[in-house]
Parts: structure tokens; C-alpha cells; sequence
């Protein structure tokens, strides 16, 4: 009883959906016998008519559809899978689509950045085999009195950097060997045995009874505002050295000597 209750409620609601476009098809139908325009409006009446005797006869349309999976595609990162469902009551088939998977990443390989290079880290889906890559910016230097802490490089344009850059020599190992030092960066520490404007006679070793030997001829431009280095003034000086000098002493003697374009000077107190 209940069944049958059912059908005829569903048959009464789809007559009720109907009957708005049959009312509609015969006031139509009645115009065009008034006023002769078949040829329009008689396939419209036909395809509506049909539309309705398939909707109302077709199987899937009283259905209560019991569907059951045949087919399932899973998705990938890249592409929708899918299901596909079929009801045996009707043999209709319907298709839900399933949504992409996230990647799955793991990290593959890590570069470390350094003061002046970009590092890297790489990713690889085991999902899909896609990688990608994420830079890691350079970190820059951090010069600590003109020497990076983290790659020991040296700023030479700095004062410490140039301080730290120059390398001491022995004295007579440059004199034997001028050709092989020359254009190095060098500091000696000595007396100043003469100053002549720019020039200074600079004698770096010291002997007994505190007297100082070896001389150095050495050019420097003292800066503004910088205390005048003066005769028996102790100091260290750095430079490049440029090889060998000849200069003419005071007692009108030829002399050879290493010579020395100092940038700084220092004044050690005694």
C-alpha cells in the first residue's frame, strides 16, 4: 500500500512539472492554426513532446538507483583520477571525479650558501618525480678588524685588511732575491734613521746595545692631520715592496737597498 502511495505521488508531482509546458504547447498550437506558421512552431512542438515522453518513460528517470563501483583510477599529483559507479537496476553509469594529490617532497640535496655564492635546497616527489629547487641567498660577509669571520677573507681596502695582508720577509732574503718578492705586500718594524719630505732611510734590524742596521728606503705620503714621523722615531710600516733602490747617502756614496711605497706607518710609543 505504501508502495503504491509513493508512485502515485511521484506520477501526481510529475504531471505538476509537466502541465506548465503542455498549457503553454496548445495555447501555441491553437495561435498557429490561427495564423498558419507551421513551419516554425511545429518541430518545436514535436521536439517538446518528445522530450517529455522520454522523460517520463526512461528508466533512470523512476529509478531508484542502487549504484555500484566498476572502475576506479586514482589520481597523481599531476592528474585527476576518477570512479566510475553503475546501477544494474537501470544500467545507467555515472563518473565521480577524484581531486589531485599534494606532492609528497623530500628533501634531496642541500647546498650551503656561503659570503659570496647562493646555496640551494632540491625536493623530489617520490609521488610524481617532479623536483623543484629553493635558493638560499648569500650571506655576505661579517669582517671583523678587516677579516670575515666566517671565510677568512680579507678586505684589503680596509686599513686592518691591508695590515693583515702584508707578510714579513727577512731582510736579507729580499735583498738576495728582490725579483722574486716584488710587487708583494710586506711590513718591517725599525728605526728611522733619516727623513727627507717624503722619503724615509728606515733601518729594521736591531742589534746590540739597541742599535738598528739594514736599511730601507721607504716612500710615504703622510696623511692630514697625522702626527710627523720623525728621525729616531721607532715605527712599522706596510707597503709593497717594488725592489731594489740606489740612492746616494750623505757622504756622496752609491747605496742599494729595498725599497718600500709605505701606505700606513705606525708610531710605536717606546
Amino acid at each position: 500500500m505504501i508502495d503504491f502511495i509513493n508512485s502515485a505521488s511521484l506520477i501526481v508531482a510529475t504531471i505538476c512539472i509537466f502541465a506548465i509546458p503542455i498549457i503553454f504547447l496548445v495555447k501555441l498550437f491553437r495561435r498557429t492554426l490561427k495564423s498558419g506558421c507551421f513551419t516554425l512552431v511545429v518541430p518545436l512542438v514535436l521536439f517538446v513532446i518528445s522530450f517529455l515522453i522520454f522523460g517520463l518513460t526512461s528508466s533512470s528517470t523512476w529509478c531508484d538507483h542502487e549504484y555500484v563501483e566498476t572502475e576506479r583510477v586514482l589520481s597523481t599529483c599531476t592528474e585527476k583520477g576518477y570512479v566510475v559507479y553503475h546501477c544494474d537496476l537501470c544500467e545507467n553509469d555515472k563518473k565521480e571525479t577524484l581531486g589531485l594529490k599534494k606532492h609528497k617532497y623530500d628533501e634531496a640535496e642541500t647546498v650551503s650558501p656561503t659570503c659570496t655564492e647562493n646555496g640551494y635546497i632540491s625536493y623530489h616527489c617520490d609521488l610524481c618525480g617532479k623536483d623543484y629547487k629553493e635558493n638560499l641567498h648569500s650571506k655576505g660577509h661579517k669582517f671583523t678588524n678587516g677579516q670575515c669571520s666566517m671565510c677568512k677573507f680579507i678586505d684589503i681596502n680596509s686599513e686592518a685588511g691591508y695590515k693583515l695582508s702584508c707578510k714579513h720577509i727577512e731582510y736579507e732574503e729580499l735583498s738576495r732575491n728582490p725579483d722574486v718578492y716584488k710587487g708583494e705586500l710586506i711590513y718591517f718594524e725599525g728605526k728611522v734613521f733619516q727623513v727627507d719630505g717624503d722619503i724615509y732611510l728606515i733601518e729594521v734590524t736591531k742589534g746590540e746595545y739597541n742599535l738598528w742596521d739594514d736599511i730601507v728606503y721607504v716612500t710615504y705620503s703622510l696623511p692630514k692631520n697625522s702626527p710627523k714621523v720623525l728621525a729616531d722615531d721607532i715605527v712599522k710600516f706596510y707597503g709593497e715592496y717594488k725592489g731594489d733602490k740606489d740612492y746616494t747617502t750623505v757622504l756622496f756614496s752609491n747605496n742599494t737597498v729595498p725599497y718600500v711605497k709605505a701606505k700606513y706607518i705606525d708610531i710605536i710609543p717606546e
